[in-house]
């Protein structure tokens, strides 16, 4: 019996350009197996033919796959079985031990017991952590056929089929039919294992509901203050390999259910802000009773009897632990709370209160973080809170945590869950534009800088799918009141525009201000770290400075006027605009996005052809520079000038000038290239200047410089190795044109020792507690020997012989 002619997707010219059909639960084509059983399978094999189907008919046929894929796979889990007759008790222990490659997972050297330390662990629940560290040699256990007896497949039907999920954990785990009898299936019975049903039950429309007006009830009493974690339906299987084809809560579809992703209620951390005018900063209900202790009281609060409860733990029953947290799928201990969730709590309450990380607050501030950990209604992203992690672990009292295997086995969980989410479209991209930011961040520090540059590339495209770069006057839409001159005429020519050409994005509009100041200051961040590793590079940034129109980053957006400053990066670099880029009012994130810029562009000059990177470019991009340098940048009363961040910027803009001169050496007219030098030179004595001071005034350990200030103190001290192979006492004279005795040469090249010496003591002193600025240290001493490149990078030809 051959399937039904389909005018729409039998015609001879293909599909038709129709909106595919909604999905129900009557297929409208019907998986035939007489229609497959046609085939031949010595020419074809009938799952390829299947996929084939797929792949061209998946809008109306994925719904009778994945209905068929359970039965299918209980079926092969019962040939398994059956191949496993006549073998000794000890035979069949082994043989269900054996990784297979039946099961959709990769077996890591240590597996991780699902259940919590207190409830012991099961043989049947494993956690899989790494798939990178996966045995190579692990055969598959898929049965195969006997010599010359064919494996036939059995008709199936789906009237006796369990809903989705509806198996207990023992077939789950290993792909078999469910009998689902109680207490115990047939499966369960055969091996002597424990049969558990963990399956959340569907609720209907009416039922969800009728949850969710209860949950807001309890939120609005005062007196339910326990986490609801405990009222939720037992624990889900977790999936912890890098699979593109699930996500970890087993839902592949692009909507997500606020009640399997992490809420404040999850983690219960004491999240009272200390804040001056005692207002909200959320803007809702936390739904906790007031209380004395601020986040810095609190985490002086946790005591060594809260990290008891993890103590004994190895990294990887941590990491586990972390991930099922974070993913919906911890099982409460006695006390209401999981030791994941104890764990997140504590780590978190670093974030939101001191000491926290202040460099990845543009990312995602501890007010936003606070809010989204609120929201049902908006989860937080896991991918999100496992980028934060590896940065709090280091912060935290407790030993335990500071092991160095915990961070890289997030970061790989980490990966898998932001694969998965741009699988599936998850809506959430903003946050996995803040999670890639900061593990491309985190990548850099650590020093790994291949997988730092790939990682800021995903997030650019991103931004760039999220229009995160485009949000040049979208905050007049919050103002009412005013009349915005222009606006009208503005509004009118866009209209125009987009009949001819649609703009669409991957994300909906922000919602208010707040989100809108959100976004602003995630693009700035995403694009400092990419400018910064292009700067580092040498390799051309992913952002385009006249596809940029989103204002400059500001520490608030409560009032009209930071809302209708639209000025951005081409306001900045336009030298014939009147002078209005005042540094003594940026704040420190747009200060830091200004200098990078600069130092970007300067460093672009050496890498353009001649006839781009001409001297007047040179000169455009040093009056810019002396422009903003003019205008002071302060230093907080609250800051002290020796542990500023400002003290970055500073050094930035000086490396700035020391790039621009040192290109106005190379274009100079013979005989004239010592003054440029010169300059070059004194520019790169005031950035160390700034470093003395800094440690002469206490700040020995140079507290508040970050990565940026060691790719500076690379750039200055490679440059001082260069210049001293270059400049000898005979080829001095050469270059100067004139005859100097030996005095003048010796104390121009201790200069140049002296210089060196002091940057590469600072990145030794960073190194101390920065691997990047660690691994920029060694590199400047490998330079000295005449080794100028770092492993894996090679000279690239050009014109170069």
């Amino acid at each position: 019996m051959s399937r039904p002619y389909n005018p729409k997707y039998d015609s001879v010219l293909g599909p038709m350009r129709e909106p595919s059909p909604p999905p129900s639960s009557e297929n409208p084509f019907s998986h035939d197996a007489s229609f497959l059983s046609q085939l031949d399978p010595s020419r074809v094999d009938v799952a390829d033919t299947e996929a084939a189907l797929t792949h061209l008919f998946g809008d109306v046929v994925n719904q009778a796959q994945q209905d068929d894929h359970t039965t299918s796979q209980a079926e092969d889990g019962v040939n398994k079985q059956e191949m496993q007759i006549g073998l000794t008790d000890h035979q069949l222990q082994a043989e269900q031990s054996t990784p297979t490659l039946a099961n959709q997972e990769v077996t890591t050297t240590e597996s991780l017991p699902l259940s919590t330390p207190e409830g012991g662990e099961s043989d049947a629940n494993h956690i899989l952590i790494d798939p990178s560290l996966a045995d190579s040699e692990t055969g598959s256990a898929e049965p195969t056929s006997l010599p010359g007896v064919p494996v036939k497949r059995k008709a199936t039907s789906r009237a006796n089929m369990l809903a989705r999920g509806g198996a207990c954990e023992f077939c789950k785990k290993r792909k078999l039919k469910c009998s689902a009898e109680v207490p115990s299936c047939s499966n369960c019975s055969k091996v002597g294992k424990e049969c558990v049903y963990s399956q959340k039950k569907q609720r209907s429309r009416v039922r969800v509901l009728e949850d969710r007006l209860q949950e807001l009830e309890k939120r609005l009493d005062p007196k339910n203050t326990t986490s609801n974690t405990a009222n939720e339906s037992p624990i889900q299987q977790v999936n912890i390999t890098s699979n593109n084809n699930s996500t970890t809560n087993g839902n592949t579809d692009s909507t997500y259910d606020p009640t399997d992703y992490p809420t404040l209620s999850t983690f219960e951390f004491d999240h009272h802000l200390e804040d001056p005018s005692n207002a909200n900063p959320v803007g809702v209900d936390l739904g906790l009773e007031p209380d004395l202790m601020t986040l810095a009281d609190a985490a002086a609060a946790d005591t060594s009897v809260e990290y008891q409860s993890w103590q004994g733990l190895s990294p990887e029953l941590i990491v586990g632990e972390i991930i099922k947290a974070v993913s919906g799928g911890s099982v409460p201990g006695s006390d209401g709370k999981s030791v994941g969730e104890k764990i997140v709590s504590h780590l978190i309450q670093l974030y939101i209160g001191p000491p926290s990380l202040p460099v990845l607050h543009p990312a995602v501030s501890p007010t936003t973080l606070l809010s989204r950990l609120t929201n049902r209604h908006r989860p937080i992203h896991p991918s999100l809170l496992l980028s934060l992690i590896p940065f709090l672990l280091p912060l935290s009292p407790s030993q335990i945590l500071h092991s160095p295997s915990i961070p890289l086995l997030i970061q790989t969980h980490a990966k898998g869950l932001i694969s998965n989410a741009i699988t599936n479209s998850d809506p959430r991209i903003i946050d996995i534009i803040a999670a890639c930011t900061i593990r491309a961040y985190g990548f850099y520090e650590q020093a790994r800088y291949f997988e730092g540059w790939t990682e800021s590339a995903s997030a650019t495209s991103m931004v760039y799918a999220a229009g995160l770069h485009k949000l040049g006057r979208v905050g007049e839409k919050f103002i009412s009141q005013v009349n915005i001159e222009g606006r009208t005429e503005r509004v009118d020519r866009e209209k125009k525009l987009r009949v001819i050409l649609g703009k669409g994005v991957a994300v909906s509009p922000p919602i208010d201000r707040v989100e809108l100041g959100e976004r602003i200051n995630l693009f700035w961040f995403a694009y400092a770290n990419d400018r910064g590793g292009a700067a580092g590079w040498g390799w051309p940034s992913s952002f385009n400075d006249e596809e940029i129109t989103t204002p400059w980053p500001r520490d608030d957006y409560d009032n009209d006027e930071a809302l209708l400053d639209n000025r951005t990066i081409t306001d900045f670099m336009d030298t014939t605009a009147p002078s209005h880029d005042d540094g003594s009012k940026d704040t420190l994130h747009a200060a830091h996005c200004k200098a990078i810029t600069l130092f970007y562009h300067a460093n672009r000059l050496f890498d353009m052809p001649s006839r781009l990177a001409t001297p007047e470019r040179t000169s455009r991009l040093i009056r810019l520079t002396k422009r903003y340098m003019s205008t002071s940048i302060p230093v907080r009363a609250d800051e002290g000038i020796e542990r500023s961040p400002r003290n970055e910027i500073r050094m930035t803009l000086h490396a700035v000038m020391c790039v621009l001169h040192a290109k106005e050496e190379i274009d100079a007219p013979p005989g004239s290239e010592r003054e440029y030098f010169d300059k070059s030179i004194e520019s790169t004595g005031k950035a160390l200047e700034i470093i003395q001071n800094m440690q002469m005034d206490g700040n020995v350990d140079l507290d508040g410089l970050e990565i940026t200030s060691a790719m500076l103190f690379h750039f200055f001290g490679r440059l001082m190795t260069k210049y001293l192979h270059k400049i000898t006492p005979t080829n001095l004279q050469e270059w100067q044109g004139e005859t100097l005795n030996n005095e003048k040469d010796i104390e121009v090249i201790n200069d140049l020792l002296r210089k060196k010496e002091g940057f590469s003591n600072a990145l030794e002193t960073l190194g101390k507690r920065m691997k990047f600025a660690n691994i920029s240290c060694r590199l400047l001493d490998n330079i000295a020997y005449g080794s100028d490149f770092k492993m894996g990078e090679y000279e690239r030809p050009d014109n170069m012989p």
